[in-house]
């Protein structure tokens, strides 16, 4: 699987999830976030998708010692290919096991915690449980739902 098709791949899943939790999800075009969840009444969350990436094959340890298999860590990149920190720009960073399809949230005050890292093991770092959305987008997103039957 190409970087693009994963990248891809774990954005799909994301959107999922946040539908899943309630929010209205608009994606993003060109340069900036992934995409804006919405409560449909507040400012929007903006929100970053980044496909985890897994370390395995053949691996030299700083002391030349050599290590080969699947290693078991799996890390989340918390700059994009300008340099710039997520922490500065998004409310929340998500990083996606696109074989699992578990998500792995991270809020903004996590993120500048976190220092200045360029990337984290996710082992490391627990992630955030991302919110549900106020029971008012819930309701409305059921109401607007097509009934089985019905022709809108």
């Amino acid at each position: 699987m190409s970087p693009h098709q994963k990248g891809k791949l774990a954005e799909s899943i994301a959107q999922t999830f946040f539908i899943s939790k309630g929010w209205e999800v608009r994606p993003h075009s060109g340069r900036g976030p992934d995409f804006y969840v919405s409560d449909g009444w507040g400012k929007p969350l903006v929100i970053e998708v980044k496909s985890l990436r897994v370390h395995g094959g053949k691996h030299v340890a700083a002391n030349g010692f050599v290590m080969e298999g699947h290693r078991p860590e799996v890390s989340l990149s918390l700059t994009n290919n300008r340099g710039m920190y997520y922490r500065d720009t998004v409310d929340w960073l998500i990083g996606v096991d696109v074989w699992s399809e578990e998500c792995y949230s991270y809020s903004k005050e996590a993120l500048q915690q976190m220092g200045g890292k360029k990337s984290i093991r996710v082992t490391h770092y627990p992630c955030q449980e991302f919110p549900e959305a106020p029971s008012t987008v819930q309701e409305r997103v059921r109401a607007e739902r097509p009934q089985p039957g019905k022709i809108r």
